[in-house]
């Protein structure tokens, strides 16, 4: 059986109700993505290039380097 399109979401859309409630569980509070949002990024392969997942992508990262700055600034004095 092929996949379609409509197979294909992101891991992070919760979805209650069939499309009545849906949610982006990435990030550290929920995230309601819009209809453009949706059609374009979340419910289908393109997911990986979301605008608000690339954002808290960028920002864990730099969150991530600040802690690894402050451990060598706490180890090297």
């Amino acid at each position: 059986m092929n996949s379609t399109m409509n197979d294909v979401k992101c891991p992070n859309l919760v979805e209650w109700l069939d499309w009545v409630i849906l949610m982006c569980k990435k990030g550290d509070s929920p995230y309601v993505p819009s209809t453009t949002e949706l059609k374009s990024y979340c419910k289908n392969k393109a997911y990986n290039k979301c605008p608000h997942s690339i954002k808290f992508d960028r920002a864990l990262t730099v969150k991530n380097l600040n802690r690894v700055a402050d451990n060598c600034e706490a180890i090297h004095g």
